[in-house]
């Protein structure tokens, strides 16, 4: 038994050698074959077949392996399905995808004057009678947009006439289509730049007003510190927008904002736009600055517990109040502090220095811009009937950022302490209940 399972081992291993010996043999083979030049496997340029006109394709006999064609497949002049679709046999479009093009260009005339109704129904119908109509409307402008074909290179006459460029086969495509970029790009004229009108039809007096006008009409709203009306009118077009961004605009504004205390008195405006490129506009946008033209406003909550004659019924409170902060430019700050029962587009309009009313308070404010450090100080109660001055005055210290897509609209406070003001002893109080602070902008408020 066990010489038949040794004899049976010895057949099965010489049988493994022999196959391997046939697929040398085979490898062996088809590395001459590859090696050895054949006059029928190698086909030029000039012996490509011509392709089908019905499917634009080349027919090369009898499937072939890859070693036998060694081809420059990017030397075949094969046509794309669209150019083969899209034009006839002797290089002309079709009838059918001209008059296509013709109501597709049609559309878009209509489209720019406004006319959408009639700009839709001439896109369906180019559509219906083309379905690559647009593709081959933006051919058609792009080969309007180039310069005559006897201003062009030879080489690059040569490959729009369908002929090989006369360049060597070192030569990157790239420069054809960089030369061919440039041409569209300075075939295009520069388009003025104004004030166009609504309607056409309508005269346009605004458009024929000088820009020194329009300047000195934008200076007049930066020295009132009208931010938002200038990037309102920004907004109508791209002669609007150069216009609201001229720099001695912006320069005003930052020069009437950067003063202390809002920044040190040893900085000045031109010092913090040198950190922006002397960019005054993205100066005021990105440089920390403390909001004027409103209020911050934080919405708090805590949970009280009630009282119950039932002893199996526990009722809690929900208590809301609210704690407002108005800043002066002066450097003199207004707190509020105040309950829902009152609404807070009554309480807003009292936040000024002349405050009297319970859970007012009046201090003094710093913002320190390296650390966008809201420091608030001798923040104490109004004396309303001129009584001795209160033993207790309070201070924090806030943190200035931006949410909610809006600049420097958020505060949130970081330490908060009673101060006696006879020993100058510090107290300082939980702040586990406070929320943030985020900034309403106030019409009535006048900078």
């Amino acid at each position: 038994m066990e010489e038949q399972d040794s004899g049976a081992a010895i057949v099965g291993a010489s049988t493994r050698e022999d196959e391997l010996e046939r697929f040398r043999a085979a490898w062996r083979e088809e590395v001459k074959r590859k090696k050895m030049p054949s006059s029928n496997a190698v086909r030029t340029a000039t012996e490509v077949p011509p392709p089908d006109p019905t499917t634009g394709q080349v027919y090369w006999g009898p499937s072939t392996s890859s070693a036998q064609l060694d081809i420059n497949l990017e030397k075949l002049p094969t046509k794309s399905p669209l150019a083969a679709r899209t034009t006839s046999d002797t290089g002309r479009p079709l009838a059918s995808t001209s008059r296509a093009v013709e109501l597709y260009r049609e559309a878009v005339e209509c489209e720019q004057q406004g006319r959408l109704d009639d700009a839709l129904a001439l896109y369906r119908r180019s559509f219906k009678l083309d379905s690559n109509v647009d593709k081959a409307y933006y051919r058609i402008v792009a080969q309007e947009a180039l310069p005559s074909q006897a201003a062009w290179p030879v080489p690059l006459l040569e490959a729009a006439q369908g002929g090989e460029p006369a360049v060597s086969e070192t030569d990157n495509r790239t420069t054809q289509s960089v030369a061919s970029l440039q041409q569209i790009i300075a075939a295009f004229e520069p388009r003025p730049i104004t004030f166009g009108p609504e309607d056409e039809r309508l005269p346009n007096p605004f458009g024929n007003l000088p820009d020194e006008i329009i300047l000195h009409i934008l200076t007049l709203l930066a020295l009132h510190r009208d931010v938002s009306t200038i990037e309102r009118f920004a907004t109508i077009n791209l002669k609007a927008r150069f216009l609201g961004a001229d720099s001695s605009i912006w320069r005003l504004i930052c020069e009437d904002t950067y003063v202390p205390p809002q920044v040190k008195e040893d900085l000045s405006a031109t010092m913090i736009a040198s950190l922006y490129g002397y960019n005054y506009r993205h100066t005021f946008i990105h440089h920390p600055r403390v909001r004027l033209d409103g209020c911050y406003i934080a919405v708090c909550h805590y949970i009280r517990p009630g009282q119950s004659e039932n002893a199996w019924v526990a009722i809690r409170h929900l208590i809301t109040y609210h704690r407002l902060l108005r800043f002066f430019p002066d450097g003199t700050v207004v707190s509020l502090l105040t309950n829902e029962e009152k609404p807070l587009a009554d309480m807003v309009h009292l936040l000024k220095p002349s405050i009297r009313i319970k859970g007012s308070q009046i201090g003094t404010w710093a913002l320190e811009d390296s650390k966008r450090r809201l420091r608030i100080r001798n923040l104490r109660a109004p004396d309303p009937g001129g009584r001795t001055a209160l033993k207790y005055e309070f201070a924090m210290d806030l943190t200035l950022t931006s949410a909610r897509n809006m600049r420097w609209n958020k505060i949130e406070m970081q330490w908060y302490a009673s101060v006696n003001v006879d020993t100058g002893e510090v107290q300082e109080l939980p702040i586990k209940r406070e929320r943030p602070f985020y900034f309403s902008k106030v019409r009535s408020y006048s900078i």
